[in-house]
């Protein structure tokens, strides 16, 4: 079966639709989904989000919340399965990328944590796909082509920096407030009539609030550099484990290991990144008794350092949702986020755009949203898409 014939769904990634639902649980708690008028709760909320309006009519006419109401109080393999009609039914009614928003945005809201490959037995136009979790694709991908990503990036970044210096100081330039009224608030000041000491104000404040902005990116940054120079015991063990597995630590829950995840332990241990990124699967595999996020970090961490994606993905996740508390453990999820974006991921690239947009983990920054989700959208993402649609509509 092709890698075009299967369908990834996973309750982790940022959608407009998911965020939006989230709100409004958030405010009124979980009980308002299976209210029928939840729906027209939503469009009086987000009047503006009417193809999102349209995805919630389709799927509550078809029971689909039912479906997953039912479905949380069973086994993790009737959620599976749950999953899995509810993508049959949708996509009879709607594009395949918009069921997936749904259904992602449920398993989000009812914290199912898991991945579930779905097989495609639909025809679907390639411009509807759900191309999500494209980058899995690549997760096969060896250190040499990861690592020629990585240096092409670097050498646009290089291409880019002169002329992107020159429009930065255009851009200050033009941005640079004067008492005399040739720019920015004080030309308001002074077209509209106002006092020179008004416009001096505006100024003034103008001013403030620009130097706010760089003092809260230099404490972001220097809260982050934090993170990632040892403050947290996890990071510290990072370093300590950059590439070999420690001979004398014992492997847990091995008991509960299946023949095939005993032959990844063998490998993992011999330094095989696939191996040590599978071994981190497993221990964090929601609902079962080797669940265990710390031991799921060291192997995704000896993996993620041979430039495994899969591996840096998991650990961003881990990090960012505070499954493992530690010291600047967001910042470190924003900084496994941002190495992927910045080698050029989409799914990287759109949660760092959501995380500015929505100010999480991050100052919110509606440039550096933008900046992220159209480097995505440019890719063909559709969540990214959706995401400027909505931003540089407004």
């Amino acid at each position: 079966m092709g890698k075009d014939d299967m369908l990834l769904v996973t309750g982790s990634y940022p959608h407009a639709l998911m965020q939006h639902m989230n709100t409004l649980v958030k405010e009124r708690g979980r009980s308002i989904l299976w209210d029928g008028s939840f729906v027209q709760l939503f469009e009086n909320a987000f009047p503006d989000m009417i193809d999102e309006k349209f995805i919630l009519e389709a799927a509550y006419g078809l029971g689909i919340p039912k479906r997953f109401q039912d479905a949380d109080k069973q086994a993790k393999w009737s959620k599976r399965v749950c999953i899995t009609q509810s993508l049959f039914l949708l996509v009879q009614c709607m594009k395949e990328y918009e069921a997936v928003m749904f259904v992602e945005s449920f398993m989000f809201l009812m914290d199912w944590d898991f991945e579930v490959s779905v097989e495609r037995k639909w025809e679907v136009k390639e411009e509807d796909k759900a191309n999500f979790h494209q980058p899995h694709e690549k997760k096969a991908m060896g250190q040499a082509e990861l690592e020629r990503m990585a240096r092409k990036q670097i050498e646009k970044k290089k291409n880019e920096t002169g002329s992107g210096r020159v429009q930065h100081r255009k851009e200050a330039k033009s941005s640079d407030i004067s008492v005399n009224g040739d720019s920015g608030p004080a030309r308001e000041a002074a077209e509209t009539g106002q006092s020179s000491e008004k416009a001096a104000q505006l100024a003034k404040t103008a001013s403030e609030r620009r130097r706010r902005r760089r003092s809260g990116k230099n404490a972001d940054k220097k809260e982050e550099r934090k993170a990632l120079t040892g403050q947290s015991e996890i990071s510290q063990n990072a370093k300590k484990t950059a590439m070999q597995v420690d001979p004398d630590r014992e492997v847990m829950f091995i008991t509960q290991m299946n023949l095939g995840m005993k032959r990844e332990v063998k490998r993992a241990k011999k330094g095989n990144a696939e191996s040590q990124q599978r071994l981190g699967g497993f221990y964090s595999e929601e609902g079962t008794k080797h669940l265990d996020y710390k031991e799921a970090v060291y192997w995704y961490q000896l993996s993620a350092n041979q430039g495994n994606y899969k591996a840096q993905l998991e650990l961003g996740r881990i990090f960012d949702s505070g499954k493992v508390q530690t010291e600047g453990g967001k910042l470190m999820g924003i900084y496994w986020y941002r190495k992927l974006a910045e080698e050029g991921f989409p799914t990287a690239q759109c949660i760092l755009g959501a995380k500015y947009l929505w100010g999480d983990g991050v100052e919110e920054n509606k440039k550096e949203a933008v900046h992220w989700l159209k480097k995505a959208a440019a890719q063909g993402y559709e969540e990214a898409k959706g995401y400027l649609e909505g931003l540089l509509g407004s």
